[in-house]
């Protein structure tokens, strides 16, 4: 199994809508491509100096799947629109149970 995930610090202009509708529209993923096994989305509730403001837990049974979600339609769009958003991103994708 792989796990990937991704953390961001949201531009502070970005409003309240704009990150509802991404997170929304990230959390209709699984329904759209088949190779995410679970998927957690969700924003940071302590919201301390060190916090990002997003985070995202994904599971992909190999690499082959992670890699077809990379490059989905419907991944590449809303990804695109976290980017935007956001002031830094960071991601980790590694391999469990074995």
């Amino acid at each position: 199994m792989i796990r990937h995930i991704a953390v961001a610090k949201l531009r502070p202009e970005i409003t309240d809508a704009e990150i509802e509708q991404i997170v929304d529209d990230l959390r209709r993923l699984p329904a759209q491509i088949e190779d995410i096994v679970s998927y957690e989305v969700g924003l940071d509730a302590l919201q301390t100096d060190r916090s990002y403001d997003f985070g995202l837990v994904s599971m992909f049974k190999d690499f082959e799947g992670l890699n077809r979600y990379l490059v989905h339609e419907a991944h590449t769009e809303v990804a695109s629109r976290l980017r935007a958003a956001s002031q830094n991103m960071a991601v980790v994708d590694y391999e469990i149970g074995y």
